[in-house]
C-alpha cells in the first residue's frame, strides 16, 4: 500500500504542475538529493545531485 504523501512532496508536485523555471528544478534537484541521503538512498541522491550540477552547468553556458 502506498504511503501517504509528505507535506514536502505535495509541495514539489504542486510546483512540477506548474511552469518551473531551470534555476527552481536545480534548486529542487539538489533539495531532493539531501532529502534522499538522509534516508540512506546514496545512489539516488548522487544520481539527484549530479543531475542538478549538470542541468545548472548547462544552464549557465547558454547564458
Amino acid at each position: 500500500m502506498p504511503k501517504a504523501l509528505t507535506e514536502d512532496e505535495r509541495h514539489i508536485l504542486k510546483r512540477l504542475n506548474g511552469d518551473v523555471s531551470t534555476s527552481d528544478l536545480v534548486q529542487m534537484l539538489f533539495d531532493l538529493a539531501g532529502h534522499l541521503e538522509r534516508d540512506g538512498q546514496l545512489a539516488c541522491a548522487k544520481l539527484a545531485s549530479v543531475a542538478a550540477m549538470r542541468l545548472e552547468r548547462q544552464e549557465t553556458s547558454i547564458h
